[in-house]
């Protein structure tokens, strides 16, 4: 199965919910934000939603950071 993240293909051995592939990744799903198919995906969706072949997906991490 093929999906688009970030504006590059990737390949899924399976299908997983937008949850599990955070989890995968070990991405803080605090500082994350969904994008599938140009809608923004409320955090307490990402269990139902299983991605599918062709999704586009856009994930943007937030990092803290700079000076005092």
């Amino acid at each position: 199965m093929k999906i688009v993240l970030n504006g590059k293909e990737e390949s899924l051995e399976q299908p997983r919910t937008i949850k599990e592939f955070i989890a995968v990744r070990k991405w803080d799903s605090a500082t994350v934000v969904v994008e599938l198919n140009s809608e923004i995906i409320d955090q307490g969706h990402w269990t139902d939603i299983v991605l599918r072949d062709g999704d586009r997906l856009e994930i943007l991490r937030f990092v803290g950071g700079g000076s005092a």
